[in-house]
């Protein structure tokens, strides 16, 4: 069994990089999705100068654009002039390998989904959250864009790995590890935030299962180094922000007026019935939409371990998006990670109840022909998208 689970986790991952690089040169030299020429523009531009002048969106995605762009100029001769190697053609090159750093990111997602969720739900659950990170189709159109999506997914699905192994193991360099990638989580999207909720209840889950009292929990060390991991690795990876805080305060009021009143825009929307009614069935399909809402309620009426921490970091980031009037569809793709671990772990779950009822073999092979069902709408979304 477990070298047929490596084997499906492999084709996943395939498959799913199939999808997510299909198509990246879309409109080039032209550029049509917008937000790209932020991040791209200033990977091209950082030079003795690290300072992106720009703290709409934080920088560490910038700089990992940078890298990847000086590298592929180093490896075509370009030692002294690494933008030479863009130059022509509208710089179409760059934003091509930008975009299909986003794909790259993207496509590690799905082992990394697996990785997560094995360790705290089991295998079926993990190969089930692979499977729906593979095909959702927000996931995999975000994948494509050099933009922070796709990045911020993936460190975000990292740090729900090292939440778990915080609850399961409770030592403190799972803590420390913990921190660091939250802070680059934030680092690369601001609304990633949120997963400091679960960051924080980790640690108090942690030391419930040890049989701690809360006092025990405030006076324990670890929650502190995790924090104070966060914020060193957030300063390390967009350390503008603070030295240069005068852009940073005009960028964040710039911003707070779209937040707070919204874009002028009718086909614009806000609050819970427009994150219920239109981001989830318009991102992933009504019938996936509805099985990971389910995923969120069966972790209410049966919590486990880890679900408390990665239920409340989805809750928080819907509450980002809901109060926000400046929000769009692609902000789902910070609670996906949570929402992915928690549909796996139902699915895995009726694959039990099923068990009782009729041979394991079978039972799991209903559910994986009942996942990949409901799928088909998101694999037909994918190939149109390309």
């Amino acid at each position: 069994m477990r070298r047929a689970r490596a084997a499906a986790l492999l084709l996943l991952t395939l498959v799913g990089g199939v999808l997510r690089f299909s198509s990246t040169d879309f409109g080039l030299p032209d550029k049509y999705r917008p937000d790209e020429e932020y991040m791209v523009s200033r990977a091209l531009g950082f030079d003795r100068d690290w300072n992106p002048h720009f703290t709409v969106y934080p920088a560490a995605q910038m700089y990992v654009q940078h890298g990847v762009l000086r590298a592929y100029a180093l490896l075509h001769g370009y030692k002294r002039n690494f933008r030479e190697v863009y130059a022509t053609d509208k710089q179409a090159l760059a934003w091509l390998i930008a975009r299909r750093t986003s794909a790259a990111f993207g496509t590690a997602t799905i082992p990394a989904t697996y990785l997560a969720a094995a360790q705290a739900f089991g295998p079926q659950a993990a190969l089930a959250a692979a499977t729906i990170v593979t095909f959702s189709t927000i996931h995999v159109r975000e994948s494509k864009y050099a933009t922070t999506d796709a990045a911020t997914t993936f460190w975000l699905t990292i740090v729900l790995w090292l939440v778990l192994r915080v609850i399961r193991l409770g030592r403190v360099r799972d803590s420390l590890l913990a921190g660091l990638f939250t802070g680059f989580a934030i680092a690369n999207k601001y609304p990633a935030g949120a997963a400091m909720v679960a960051l924080g209840l980790a640690h108090f889950e942690a030391r419930w299962r040890e049989g701690r009292s809360l006092w025990r929990t405030v006076r324990d060390i670890r929650p502190y180094v995790a924090v104070y991991a966060a914020v060193v690795a957030f300063l390390c990876a967009t350390p503008y922000f603070v030295l240069d805080w005068d852009q940073t305060a005009k960028d964040f009021a710039y911003q707070r007026g779209f937040v707070q009143n919204g874009v002028g825009n009718v086909a614009a929307g806000y609050g819970w019935s427009w994150l219920a009614y239109k981001v989830l069935p318009h991102s992933f399909g009504t019938a996936l939409a509805l099985l990971l809402v389910a995923g969120l309620v069966w972790a209410l009426i049966r919590p486990a371990l880890g679900t408390l921490p990665i239920l409340a970091f989805v809750l928080v980031a819907f509450a980002g998006m809901a109060g926000s009037r400046y929000s769009f569809y692609r902000y789902v793709m910070v609670p996906l990670p949570g929402l992915v671990l928690l549909g796996g772990r139902l699915v895995a779950s009726v694959g039990d109840g099923l068990a009782r009822r009729m041979t394991e073999r079978r039972a799991h092979a209903v559910v994986a022909a009942a996942l990949l069902a409901l799928l088909v709408p998101s694999v037909i979304r994918d190939v149109k998208l390309n």
